[in-house]
C-alpha cells in the first residue's frame, strides 16, 4: 500500500537548524523535497528564492530564534506552514507560544518517526486548508521586505 506522504511529489519543505535537519533526515523520503538552512538568515534567503509549503524550524538558531523567523514569515509568507521542533517537554511552553503567534504545530524530538511525521503532516494539511479557503498560494511577499 502506498504511504500517504508519497501522494504529493511536489511538496517542498525547508528545514532550519540542526535539530530540524536531523529530524528531516530521519524521516527521509516521507518528507520528499527538503532544503536545509543552518541559520534563520539563510532560511530567509531561501524563502525569497523558492516556494515551500512547510518550514520545520528549531526554536533556537545560531543567529535568531525560531520565533523571530516565524515573525518574519508572518509578514511575507503567512500561508506557509511553520512547525517548531522541541527537544524536551521543558520547551513545550515556547512551542505553544509559537503556535499562539502563528506556528502551525510542533514536533517533540524523541517521539517515533510515525508520530513526528503525523504532527508535520497535520500542520501541513491545516495550512493547506487555510490557504485553499483564502485562495492564496505559498509565496514570499517581498513587498513587505525591509531589505
Amino acid at each position: 500500500m502506498e504511504h500517504p506522504s508519497t501522494r504529493n511529489p511536489r511538496l517542498r519543505i525547508l528545514s532550519v537548524g540542526t535539530q530540524s535537519a536531523a529530524l528531516a533526515r530521519s524521516l527521509g523520503v516521507r518528507l520528499r523535497k527538503t532544503s536545509f538552512a543552518p541559520t534563520g538568515t539563510e532560511a530567509i534567503h531561501l524563502l525569497r528564492s523558492k516556494r515551500f509549503e512547510l518550514v520545520l524550524c528549531d526554536l533556537q538558531l545560531s543567529d535568531m530564534t525560531g520565533i523571530d523567523l516565524l515573525n518574519e514569515m508572518k509578514h511575507r509568507a503567512s500561508d506557509v506552514a511553520f512547525v517548531v521542533t522541541i527537544a524536551d517537554a521543558q520547551q513545550l511552553r515556547d512551542a505553544l507560544l509559537a503556535m499562539i503567534w502563528g506556528a502551525s504545530g510542533y514536533v517533540l524530538l524523541g517521539q517515533s518517526s510515525d508520530e513526528n511525521f503525523h504532527s508535520i503532516e497535520y500542520a501541513r494539511r491545516r495550512s493547506a486548508l487555510n490557504r485553499a479557503l483564502s485562495g492564496k498560494s505559498p509565496t514570499w511577499n517581498d513587498s513587505n521586505s525591509n531589505s
